[in-house]
C-alpha cells in the first residue's frame, strides 16, 4: 500500500526577482516540494528521497542567507495552497490491555524486580502459604563475565513465565533485548539476547518497550546521517557465541518517508513481535518505520499505536521571512504555529494512514482514544500560547484526508496535562494568577477553570475524577493532591495537603490505586522529606489516602527508609525507584532496596512483612 501526503505547491512571482540566484533557489523548492509522504520500495528511491530532503533543505538554508540580505527587497515567494495526507493493578498503565515496561512486574506467584542491574524474584506464596522471600537474584555485570556492564538496564516485563529486559548500551550505541524464563521454583533462566543499533529509548514519562495480548511492542530510533549514497541504517543481531551477524531491521516496503522539511533525519522504528517465537525461536518481528525529525511521540492502544511527527507548517515553506526552518529572522515576528502529522500505525499491518492537526504533541498522555475518535492534545508556544483540542475521527485517517481543524482552545500552555474519561485537564496558571486547572470537555463544550491548592506536577485519572499532585512553597513547603469531579459538574472536590513533603516521583508509574470491595479506592503516591536533598537514588516513603465518593480520607504514611544501605555506586534510578503493586488484599511497595507487604485493615496501613533486596550472586553460564 502507498500512503501520500499530496502537497500541491503553487509558484507565484511578486514582480521581477532581484537576481537569477534568487530564481534558481526558488525554482529548486518548487520543483521539489512535491508528494509528501510515500512507501519505499527500493534501494535507489530511498537514496532519491534523501537526496531530494538534503536539496529542499539546502535551498530553505539559501532561502534564509537571501533573505538576510537587505539588498533583496523583491524576494519572490512560493506559496503552498493546499495540504493532504495519506482488583489488580501491578503498573499504573495509561491503557488498559497494554502493559509498559517498569521495575516491578508479577509473573504467577512471583514479584520480579529490575534494580540498579539486577533481577530479583521473590515468591508471594509458599508450602506454608504467603510470604515475601527472595528465591533467585541475577546481576548483570556478573553475568557479562567480567564483573562489568555498560549497559543501563531500564524496562521490565513480565508474561507468564517469560521475563523481557530492555536496557541502552552507550559504548556501543545500541539497545540490548534479553529473555528470560522463571522455573517452577523461581529460579533465573537464561535466554536469548539481541541487540538493536538505536539511539536510547529513554522518555521522561514513556517507554520503550510494552506487551500487548500475545505481542511484545518496541519503539526505536536512530538519526541518519545524509552523506554519501548510503545512509546510516538501524540493524540487530542476535548475541551469541562469535562475532554477531547484522540484519537490517528495517524493510524498505515498509519504511515511510514524509516531504516535510526534515533539519534532522531520523528513523522511528515500531516492532511487533510475537512473545513466543521470541523466546523460543529468534528476533523474527514485523516492523514498520517512518522517517521525520527527531522529535516523535507515540500512543498504544490495544489495536493501533498512533505516531506524532512534529515539523513547520507547509504554508511557511518558501516565505522569506520564515526562511530559517519555519523560525522568523525578524525577532519581533511570532514564529508560524507548528503542525503536527499524525500517522495511524495498526500492530499487525502495513496499512499506514494519516492526518494532520495544528500545534506540537508533547507526549503520549496527549493523546486518548474513546471509541472510534482520536483526541489529541497539542500546543502553540508563543506570546499567546494556547493549548488546543483535536477531535480526530476514525475515517479522517485516510489517504486524503484534509488538515484537521481543533474544536476547542485555552489560552495556556500548563504545567502538565491529561486526559480523564471524557475531558481534557490542563494545570497551570492564567497569567501570574493562583495555580488553576482548566478542563475541557472532548465533545467541545465551554471549559471551566476550576482552583488548585498548590501548583501541579502530576494529573491522574482515577475513575471519573481526577487527581491532581503537586507541591507548594509555604512555610513550611508541602505535597498533596486536589481531587476534582468531572464534567459536566467539574469541581474541586476535596484537598489533602502533607507538610515537609515533596512528591517524590512525577513519572506516572510512581502512583497507583486500586478499589477497596466497598467501592473506595486506594490511592497511593511516593513522598520525601523536605530537607533530604541527596533523594534521588534513595529510598522514599510512600503516602496513601482513601477515595470514598468524594471524601478524601487521610491514611498513614509507609516509611522505605530502614531498609539496606543503598549501594552507592550503582546505576542512577531514571525511572525512579518507587512502586506499589495491588494484589488483592496484599499491598507491595517497592523503594530502593527494599520491599515491604503492608495490609489495609480497619482504617490502617499496617507492615504485614519485608524482605531486602541483597546482592549477592555467582555467574551463571
Amino acid at each position: 500500500m502507498r500512503v501520500w501526503l499530496t502537497l500541491l505547491i503553487a509558484s507565484t512571482l511578486m514582480a521581477c526577482a532581484s537576481s537569477p540566484e534568487q530564481r534558481r533557489v526558488l525554482e529548486l523548492k518548487r520543483s521539489l516540494a512535491r508528494d509528501g509522504i510515500e512507501r519505499v520500495d527500493a534501494g535507489a528511491g530511498l537514496a532519491a528521497m534523501f537526496k531530494r530532503n538534503q536539496d529542499l533543505l539546502q535551498a530553505q538554508r539559501q532561502l534564509a542567507d537571501l533573505a538576510r540580505d537587505p539588498d533583496n527587497e523583491e524576494l519572490t515567494s512560493v506559496t503552498v495552497t493546499g495540504s493532504r495526507i495519506a482488583s489488580v493493578s501491578i503498573t499504573n498503565n495509561q491503557e488498559a490491555g497494554v502493559d509498559e515496561g517498569g521495575i516491578l512486574k508479577v509473573s504467577g506467584n512471583y514479584l520480579v524486580v529490575l534494580r540498579d542491574g539486577h533481577l530479583f524474584v521473590l515468591s508471594t506464596l509458599g508450602p506454608a502459604g504467603e510470604e515475601l522471600r527472595v528465591v533467585d537474584r541475577l546481576s548483570f555485570a556478573e553475568l557479562s563475565g567480567d564483573g562489568k556492564e555498560p549497559i543501563w538496564f531500564d524496562e521490565l516485563l513480565a508474561t507468564k513465565s517469560h521475563l523481557f529486559v530492555l536496557g541502552y548500551d552507550y559504548e556501543s550505541r545500541r539497545s540490548d533485548l534479553r529473555t528470560f524464563q522463571l522455573a517452577a521454583d523461581g529460579r533465573i533462566v537464561i535466554g536469548r539476547r539481541f541487540a538493536i543499533q538505536s539511539q536510547d529509548y529513554f522518555s521522561g514519562d514513556g517507554y520503550g518497550a510494552r506487551i500487548s495480548g500475545d505481542r511484545l511492542l518496541l519503539q526505536f530510533s536512530m538519526s541518519l546521517s545524509e552523506s554519501g549514497e548510503q545512509p546510516r541504517w538501524p540493524r540487530w543481531a542476535a548475541i551469541e557465541q562469535g562475532n554477531p551477524v547484522w540484519t537490517p531491521l528495517v524493510d524498505l516496503e515498509q519504511l515511510y518517508f514524509p516531504n516535510f522539511v526534515i533539519d534532522e533525519p531520523t528513523i522511528h522504528s515500531f516492532l511487533s513481535c510475537d512473545l513466543g517465537v521470541l523466546f523460543a525461536a529468534g528476533f523474527d518481528c514485523e516492523t514498520v518505520a517512518v522517517v521525520g525529525n527527531d522529535t516523535m511521540q507515540h500512543y498504544q492502544t490495544q489495536n493501533a499505536r498512533y505516531v506524532a511527527l512534529g515539523h513547520m507548517d507547509p504554508a511557511f515553506l518558501g516565505d522569506p521571512d520564515y526562511a530559517d526552518s519555519g523560525r522568523p529572522l525578524d525577532r519581533n515576528l511570532e514564529p508560524p504555529p507548528p503542525q503536527t502529522t499524525l500517522l495511524r500505525l495498526p500492530t499487525r499491518s502495513s496499512a499506514v494512514v494519516g492526518a494532520k492537526i495544528i500545534g506540537s504533541v508533547r507526549s503520549g498522555f496527549d493523546f486518548h482514544q474513546s471509541g472510534d475518535q482520536l483526541y489529541v492534545a497539542s500546543d502553540i508556544r508563543r506570546s499567546d500560547s494556547e493549548v488546543l483540542l483535536t477531535e480526530v475521527a476514525n475515517a479522517a485517517f485516510s489517504s486524503s484526508a484534509p488538515l484537521v481543524q481543533p474544536i476547542a482552545r485555552l489560552n495556556s500552555v500548563g504545567y502538565a496535562r491529561r486526559f480523564g474519561h471524557n475531558a481534557l485537564w490542563v494545570a497551570g496558571k492564567l497569567g501570574n494568577s493562583q495555580p488553576v486547572i482548566q478542563v475541557q470537555p472532548i465533545d467541545g463544550s465551554a471549559a471551566v477553570v476550576l482552583t488548585a491548592s498548590m501548583p501541579t506536577e502530576l494529573l491522574q485519572p482515577v475513575g471519573v475524577q481526577m487527581i491532581a499532585l503537586g507541591g507548594d512553597n509555604q512555610d513550611p513547603p508541602g505535597s498533596g493532591l486536589d481531587l476534582y469531579s468531572s464534567p459536566p459538574l467539574a469541581r474541586n472536590i476535596g484537598q489533602h495537603r502533607v507538610p515537609n513533603s515533596r512528591l517524590a516521583e512525577s513519572r506516572s508509574h510512581g502512583v497507583n490505586f486500586a478499589a477497596l470491595p466497598d467501592q473506595s479506592t486506594l490511592f497511593s503516591w511516593p513522598v520525601n522529606v523536605v530537607g533530604n536533598d541527596d533523594w534521588s537514588d534513595q529510598p522514599v516513603d510512600v503516602q496513601f489516602i482513601r477515595i470514598q465518593g468524594q471524601q478524601l480520607i487521610p491514611l498513614s504514611a509507609v516509611s522505605m527508609g530502614d531498609g539496606p544501605p543503598v549501594v552507592a555506586d550503582e546505576d542512577n534510578d531514571w525511572y525512579g525507584n518507587t512502586r506499589v503493586a495491588y494484589l488483592g488484599e496484599r499491598i507491595v511497595i517497592l523503594s530502593g532496596d527494599l520491599v515491604k507487604e503492608v495490609r489495609y485493615v480497619d482504617g490502617q496501613i499496617r507492615e504485614v512483612r519485608r524482605a531486602d533486596l541483597v546482592r549477592r550472586v555467582s555467574v551463571r553460564h
